[in-house]
């Protein structure tokens, strides 16, 4: 399992994981669970933040790992899962059927996500491609694309036109990102005399490709001005989002385990209510009502009630985890059709913590921080329950699952302090001073679990630094193991 953990904008956080997915196991069933440990002085709390609204502050996309080949082994002949290979195969059928497009138009789109991927564009955070090669194997990439367009005859069918079209724009996304990463590189290389032979050959690479671009009359990325910029800009990320359409999951509401689950919260709430009634309906035979006794009684009876419903409502989480969640969704192959798995959220404010989680939250916290600091701790748990085999069988490719979550937290900054300090300090002799902005610590700690295999379990911790303008930035707090900080 792999996850990152970075600030997207200002005032979302973005959380990444990559679970993985193994042919020989028909069901895989993970669990992330992340703790936020909120200043009490922010106002964060169970009472100004209902589980409501903070599903509608979590953005989530559930979607296919990016296949990891790299742009060299694309244009490689004996790696049959590239999609270059199979688009130049599926070229040689006589037959433009609606199967046949499909096909093309996924193979397209997947070979536009691994050139994301490969050239740092993409949403995994792969090892960038090796220098000497890439220009050659994009070269012979484009070569090939430019080829299948001139054979395919739209005239054909109507199939065979709607394939030309995404070609079309698979030819620009690619040319696009190449030509960036191209540009990115020779600014680097610019005046590095060791970089000489090679900074000839991008060159070389991009021109060919500008040439491509100009017979388009797509936007070219040279002699910018602020509107073809603009436009450049929005076309990509345009491309960027079709491209990503044959990764993204199908997300299907389940509304029968939100029924069953709010059935026996409603039924721990009606066994609380009947035990209070019952207790004053009993004291009345012992005492008269309206006595003081009858009153102690139903004061008591009253009080222990919420104490019976949360405990009630406790044990049903643990007893039957999977029906009582705050959203439960299913997950549908776009391929297939077939529904492959399923999602339960569960949200909300605790008081207690697991042994575990509390030691790695403490650790390494200085005294002040342990006497003064009071927080409200923020629990959100996602449970995937994903059918492998029946994605393998539609998938060759297929690497794994990848969850992206997004919180936007930019409601936790209202109540910060916007103040700023002016520190005095010595510099070289001279006294100097500095203008800083108050900032707050959020804590942060993400726990991994593969839930078949109790040994893949991570854990990590992290330090959100913000000021009142959102997130300044975020550091992880490296600790040791669990198991050592007892």
């Amino acid at each position: 399992m792999e996850y990152f953990i970075k600030a997207h904008g200002l005032s979302q956080l973005e959380i990444k994981i990559n679970y993985p997915l193994i042919p020989e196991k028909k069901i895989s069933r993970y669990r992330m669970t992340s703790y936020f440990f909120i200043p009490e002085q922010l106002g964060v709390n169970d009472s100004s933040f209902s589980t409501e609204r903070i599903l509608t502050d979590l953005t989530v996309h559930t979607r296919f790992t990016t296949p990891r080949i790299s742009i060299e082994d694309l244009v490689d002949p004996a790696w049959d899962t590239s999609p270059v290979i199979r688009l130049k195969k599926l070229w040689q059928r006589t037959q433009k059927n609606r199967e046949w497009k499909k096909l093309a138009e996924y193979e397209i789109k997947t070979l536009v996500n691994i050139a994301l991927s490969q050239t740092g564009k993409g949403m995994e955070d792969v090892p960038l491609p090796r220098y000497e090669t890439f220009c050659d194997a994009a070269d012979s990439i484009a070569a090939v694309l430019m080829d299948l367009l001139q054979e395919l005859n739209p005239g054909q069918s109507k199939s065979a036109a709607q394939v030309k079209q995404s070609l079309i724009w698979g030819i620009e996304a690619l040319s696009g990102l190449f030509c960036e990463f191209y540009l990115d590189c020779l600014r680097q290389w610019a005046g590095d005399q060791e970089k000489q032979e090679l900074y000839c050959r991008y060159e070389h690479s991009l021109s060919g490709l500008m040439k491509i671009r100009k017979k388009f009359g797509w936007v070219l990325p040279e002699n910018l001005n602020t509107r073809k910029a603009e436009l450049l800009i929005y076309r990509s990320h345009k491309l960027k989002k079709w491209a990503h359409e044959s990764l993204y999951l199908s997300i299907l509401p389940s509304r029968a385990a939100q029924r069953v689950g709010q059935f026996l919260l409603g039924l721990a709430a009606a066994v609380a209510m009947a035990f209070a009634l019952t207790a004053t309906l009993l004291s009345a035979k012992w005492f008269p009502e309206g006595s003081i006794y009858w009153a102690i009684v139903a004061v008591l009876a009253y009080s222990l009630k919420d104490r019976i419903k949360e405990n009630l409502r406790f044990l049903f989480l643990r007893i039957s985890p999977f029906l009582v969640a705050d959203r439960t969704q299913g997950l549908r192959d776009p391929r297939g059709g077939l529904k492959c798995g399923k999602i339960r959220e569960s949200v909300g404010f605790i008081e207690k913590l697991d042994d575990s989680v509390k030691e790695y939250r403490r650790a390494g916290k200085d005294r002040l921080s342990l006497g003064l600091m009071k927080e409200n701790i923020l629990k959100c748990k996602r449970e995937f329950r994903i059918k492998s085999a029946s994605l393998f069988a539609n998938h060759s490719r297929l690497e794994g699952i990848t969850d992206i979550i997004r919180l936007d937290i930019s409601s936790w900054l209202q109540k910060m302090d916007g103040t700023k300090e002016v520190l005095n300090y010595r510099s070289r002799g001279k006294i100097k001073d500095l203008k800083s902005n108050r900032v707050y610590h959020i804590n942060f700690i993400l726990l991994v679990e593969d839930r078949d295999s109790p040994e893949s379990r991570d854990i990590s911790r992290y330090r959100i630094i913000m000021g009142q303008k959102g997130i300044i930035r975020i550091d992880e707090v490296l600790l040791p193991e669990p198991e050592a900080l007892s």
